[in-house]
């Protein structure tokens, strides 16, 4: 009986480091799209800089650039909170 008791935690604990692998994927993937994100944004502050261009033009783009960061910002959060869970989940085993 305790064996089994042991054997189905090892299973739970299995599956809870399963899905925080996946998370850390997910959350390095997401961290390169970040790096990708703020190359892109340096790069066009340089070409406003350079080409003394007319900032409401790009506007439309900061916007843009601004929502795909805030989005990226809540998948990150939601990643964190699995991971604090995943984390919480295993010190209870």
């Amino acid at each position: 009986e305790k064996y089994e008791k042991l054997k189905k935690e090892a299973v739970i604990f299995e599956a809870h480091l399963k899905n925080a692998r996946k998370s850390l994927n997910s959350f390095a993937q997401l961290k390169e799209k970040l790096i990708v994100i703020n190359k892109q944004n340096n790069t066009l502050r340089r070409i406003i800089k350079e080409h003394k261009m007319d900032p409401k033009v790009l506007l439309k783009e900061k916007i843009d650039a601004d929502a795909t960061l805030l989005s990226a910002g809540d998948v990150a959060r939601e990643e964190m909170n699995i991971l604090e869970n995943i984390n919480t989940a295993s010190r209870d085993l």
